[in-house]
């Protein structure tokens, strides 16, 4: 793997970057969104729960195995969406639903305060 070009690795290093940038803005967008998860009922994350299981039961369950040539840059861009949409199923979506579910337990267990102050 250490003979591939320059460029490549570049390219590897960036998707890597975009990976983890993906990752800080799905919990920051949870955490931003704070209000309306504490509403939300626990079904709802329940179900969120399960559908972020089923991409995972699916890789661990079924024999996958993937052989790629890359001939070009259109094949080359086909490629990296199709990891960004992996990556979305089995990470994003995982890490959405655990911050929306420590929100959702912190947020239920804070005392209801009146905004108005004392009276």
């Amino acid at each position: 793997m250490s003979h591939l070009p320059p460029v490549v690795w570049l390219v590897i290093g960036i998707v890597v970057l975009v990976m983890v940038g993906l990752c800080v803005a799905t919990a920051y967008a949870i955490l931003r969104a704070r209000a309306k998860i504490a509403r939300c009922p626990a079904s709802r994350l329940i179900v969120l729960g399960v559908a972020a299981i089923v991409p995972w039961l699916v890789v661990w369950l079924v024999p996958i195995a993937i052989s790629v040539n890359i001939h070009g840059a259109i094949q080359a861009t086909s490629w990296l969406i199709l990891i960004l949409l992996v990556f979305a199923l089995l990470v994003l979506l995982p890490v959405a639903v655990v911050t929306s579910g420590v929100v959702w337990w912190k947020e239920s267990r804070r005392p209801i305060t009146d905004s108005r102050g004392p009276t």
